[in-house]
């Protein structure tokens, strides 16, 4: 018995739980493109630490819903954009790392 593969997968879990290398394989054995999600919330931390919005108090929504953020899942992977330059290489940078999680919380 064979049944079709659906139009999208979604993984969920905890922090590196391994969400993205499952992603990935899964991507690369049938065919799909992977958007890695967790990559919005590292743009949004760079962007908001570019701006010095804080993670805490009211200003993080505010400053969202002025957010110029384009993300694309494409054959060479997740890509981000904010106001229109290409910031995908800048999510792995020790600032976004080290402040990634108290964005996300909000």
């Amino acid at each position: 018995m064979t049944c079709a593969l659906p139009n999208q997968i979604a993984i969920d879990g905890p922090a590196a739980s391994g969400k993205t290398t499952v992603g990935m394989a899964i991507a690369t054995k049938y065919g799909y493109l992977f958007l890695d999600t967790g990559l919005m919330y590292r743009a949004v931390t760079l962007a908001a630490i570019k701006q010095g919005v804080p993670a805490k108090g009211r200003a993080l929504g505010p400053f969202m819903k002025t957010l110029d953020l384009d993300v694309r899942a494409t054959s060479d992977g997740t890509q981000i954009r904010l106001a229109g330059e290409d910031v995908t290489s800048r999510l792995s940078h020790p600032d976004v790392e080290h402040n990634v999680s108290r964005y996300a919380a909000v």
